[in-house]
C-alpha cells in the first residue's frame, strides 16, 4: 500500500457541529466544563454493572472460587481462611488490576482515536504499546536502577515520535501512522527478543509471559499504581474532552472556536502515552482493548466526541471479563492478551474492510 493510497482510505470526518449532532453538552462547574451526555450516563451505569459482574465472576469461577452469595461476607472478614486467602491474596487484586488496566487502555485509545480522527489510531495499532513494552523490558533487565514505568514511558514516547515523524504530516495522516506503526511494532518486538536472548532463564520466562499481555500474579502493588493513575489522568483527560471534540471538526474550525490546536493535541498525546505506558507496565501490551473499547463506547452512546469516561469503563469491563475467559475457557489458563488478540484481530479486519469500502465509495 503506497502512502498516497493510504491517505485515500479514510478521509477526515466532515466538519460540522459534532457536539450538537451527538446531543451531548458540557456540565459547567465554575470554570470547569466537563462533558455531559444523558445517554452516556446510562451507558456508563451499565458498564459499571458489567464491571461488578466481571469481578463477581473473577472471584467465584474455578477452583477455590467463592460462591457469589458468600462474596460480600468474605470481603467483610467473615470468610474461612482458604476463602480469605483466595480472595485477598489472589483473585481480588487480579480483578481490580484488570479493571484498572482496561480503563487505562480504553481512555488512551479514545484519546488517540480522537486526536488522529480515525478509529484505527489506537496505541496498539500505531506501535505505542509495543514501544512501551520494549522500553520496560530493556530497563527491567539492562538498566535496573531506572524504574520500569520510566522505561515504558520512554519507549512509548520514542515509538510515537518515530511514527509521527515518519508519517511526514504530524498527526494529520492517520493511515500513514498505521503503516509506520506496524514497522515500529516489529522493531520493538525485535528489541524485546534481543533482551530475552540476553536474560537468564527465569527472567526470560517472566518476560515471555508478560509480553503476551498477562494479569497472572498481579498483586496489591499493581492495584495501588492504577488506583493512583486512573483517577488523576482520567480527570485531566476529561478536562481535555471539549478541546478534543472540537478538534475532530478540523484544525481550522477548532482555531476559529478559540482552541489552541497544537497545545491541546500535544497535551493529549502525552497523556495518552502515559496512560498506555502504565497499562503496559502492569499487564504487558494487551492487544486491541484500546482499539475496541472507544468504538464500542461511541456506538453505545451515539456520541461523536471522544467519550473518555465511557471508553474507560468499557475497557475495564472488557478486560475483566476477558481475563476470566482466558483463565477458565481453554482447559488451562492462557495470557489474557492472547484471548483479546483472537477477538480483536477479527474486529480489526472488519474495521479495515469497512474503511476500504468507504474510501472506494
Amino acid at each position: 500500500m503506497t502512502a498516497g493510497a493510504a491517505d485515500r482510505v479514510a478521509p477526515p470526518r466532515p466538519a460540522g457541529d459534532a457536539v450538537a449532532r451527538s446531543g451531548a453538552g458540557f456540565l459547567r462547574l465554575g470554570a470547569l466544563a466537563l462533558p455531559w451526555n444523558g445517554r452516556g450516563v446510562l451507558v456508563g451505569l451499565g458498564c459499571v454493572l458489567a464491571c461488578v459482574v466481571g469481578v463477581v465472576l473473577a472471584l467465584s469461577v474455578g477452583d477455590l472460587g467463592v460462591a457469589p452469595g458468600e462474596i460480600l461476607g468474605v470481603l467483610l472478614g467473615d470468610g474461612t481462611r482458604i476463602q480469605t486467602w483466595s480472595v485477598f491474596s489472589n483473585r481480588l487484586p487480579r480483578a481490580l488490576a484488570a479493571l484498572g488496566v482496561g480503563a487505562l487502555f480504553g481512555m488512551s485509545g479514545a484519546v488517540f482515536q480522537s486526536v488522529t480522527r480515525n478509529p484505527l489510531g489506537s496505541p496498539d495499532v500505531i506501535g505505542l504499546s509495543a514501544g512501551a513494552a520494549a522500553g520496560a523490558a530493556v530497563v527491567s533487565l539492562m538498566f535496573t536502577s531506572i524504574p520500569v514505568p520510566v522505561g515504558a514511558l520512554a519507549g512509548g514516547l520514542i515509538a510515537v515520535t518515530i511514527v509521527v515523524a515518519g508519517s511526514g504530516s504530524g498527526l494529520s495522516a492517520p493511515h500513514r501512522m498505521v503503516v509506520i506503526g506496524i514497522g515500529v511494532a516489529a522493531m520493538s518486538v525485535a528489541v524485546v527478543q534481543f533482551v530475552l536472548a540476553r536474560a537468564q532463564e527465569q527472567e526470560a520466562l517472566a518476560i515471555a509471559g508478560w509480553i503476551h499481555g498477562s494479569l497472572s500474579a498481579r498483586g496489591w502493588e499493581h492495584v495501588r499504581l492504577v488506583a493512583i493513575v486512573v483517577p488523576v489522568l482520567g480527570l485531566l483527560t476529561l478536562l481535555l474532552s471539549r478541546g478534543l471534540a472540537v478538534l475532530e471538526m478540523g484544525d481550522e474550525t477548532a482555531r476559529g472556536l478559540g482552541i489552541a490546536v497544537t497545545r491541546t493535541r500535544l497535551l493529549a498525546v502525552v497523556i495518552g502515552v502515559v496512560l498506555a505506558a502504565i497499562g503496559v507496565v502492569v499487564a504487558g501490551p494487551i492487544a486491541f482493548v484500546a482499539l475496541v473499547a472507544p468504538q464500542l463506547g461511541r456506538r453505545l452512546t451515539r456520541a461523536s466526541g471522544p467519550g473518555i469516561a465511557v471508553a474507560g469503563l468499557v475497557g475495564a469491563a472488557l478486560l475483566c471479563v476477558a481475563d476470566v475467559v482466558a483463565q477458565h475457557a481453554f482447559g488451562s489458563p492462557v495470557p489474557v492478551g492472547i484471548a483479546t488478540a483472537a477477538v480483536g484481530g477479527v474486529y480489526l479486519v472488519f474495521l479495515l474492510m469497512r474503511e476500504w469500502r468507504r474510501a472506494s465509495a
